[in-house]
């Protein structure tokens, strides 16, 4: 019995950072006008939803993306960025011709996350492709 309470209680202690994390940083919420690769994965164009799933802030390094019937889902690793404060929302992509790859996003304030370019990005720009920057303006949720 004592070992089943000590169990629940270091459950209960590990599952409180990540229920905090994900209540303390709003989802960005933003409509794509195009598919794109995140974490390696084609996410259909629509609207999409880009939840931080892990760490204590915004810059922290897991989150997810989803269109809205959850059928593209993907996971990711970003590095926290900075940009000029008082700025709205917004999710950059790089994109190589019809090729777009989730670079950024940005919550509102300071702070935003930068994810690194996949294996499929790096290729194109060692061929020498120059990516077209797209920042789209996003909610939070």
């Amino acid at each position: 019995m004592q070992t089943r309470v000590m169990a629940l209680t270091l459950a209960a202690l590990l599952a409180a950072p990540l229920v905090m994390a994900q209540t303390s940083v709003p989802k960005v919420r933003a409509t794509i006008p195009f598919a794109f690769t995140a974490g390696g994965k084609t996410i259909p164009a629509g609207e999409c939803t880009f939840s931080h799933l892990y760490g204590t802030g915004a810059g922290s390094p897991l989150w997810m993306v989803e269109d809205q019937e959850g059928r593209g889902q993907s996971f990711f690793i970003t590095q926290a960025a900075y940009k000029q404060p008082n700025t709205r929302p917004s999710v950059v992509f790089n994109c190589y011709g019809s090729r777009c790859f989730l670079s950024s996003i940005w919550s509102s304030g300071e702070f935003g996350v930068y994810i690194p370019p996949t294996k499929a990005e790096r290729n194109l720009m060692v061929a020498g492709v120059k990516p077209e920057q797209t920042v789209l303006f996003a909610q939070l949720r």
